[in-house]
């Protein structure tokens, strides 16, 4: 198992969850364009359209490299 493999699912799945904690009808219009831009939903979602993961995975990987915990 990679680190990319081990890592991009944490990644996931944080920031899944940093947007179910944005719920409510003020947030909706927030919600909805960030699930969007984060490949999601809407046209061309998918794992092809998660290219917003780069930055926080080389984060981790810096991390890791440095002999952090990454957790």
């Amino acid at each position: 198992m990679t680190f990319q493999d081990m890592l991009l699912p944490a990644i996931e799945d944080e920031m899944r969850a940093v947007l179910t904690r944005l719920n409510g009808p003020r947030y909706a219009e927030m919600q909805a364009m960030l699930t969007y831009h984060l490949g999601w939903e809407g046209e061309g979602a998918g794992p092809k359209a998660r290219g917003k993961r780069v930055r926080p995975l080389l984060l981790l990987l810096t991390m890791a490299a440095a002999g952090g915990r990454w957790e």
